[in-house]
């Protein structure tokens, strides 16, 4: 069976947690697609299905683009904390 999809280029890198268990992850732009439809993929699976694809390429967002660095996130305005709730006390047992 032949690929319905072609990668064109890897534009970053994640860790994400699933199960408790951090997988390395690769954003993918397909070739002939737009970068809108980049996906994550787990990069095991991209590397055995996609063996000829580089993972080290990055390639660098603008403010705005599909992925923001941790920089960008820092300089961020903060809300404002109008409520904070905590939980009640837990009730004493009576023996």
């Amino acid at each position: 069976m032949a690929n319905l999809y072609e990668p064109s280029k890897i534009l970053a890198h994640r860790q994400k947690k699933q199960v408790g268990v951090m997988v390395p992850q690769v954003l993918v732009q397909w070739k002939n697609k737009p970068i809108e439809e980049a996906t994550w993929e787990d990069e095991a699976e991209f590397a055995a299905q996609f063996p000829d694809t580089s993972l080290g390429d990055k390639a660098d967002f603008k403010e705005g683009g599909v992925v923001r660095s941790s920089v960008n996130k820092q300089n961020r305005p903060r809300p404002n904390i109008t409520k904070v709730y905590s939980r009640r006390a837990t009730a004493q047992r009576k023996e």
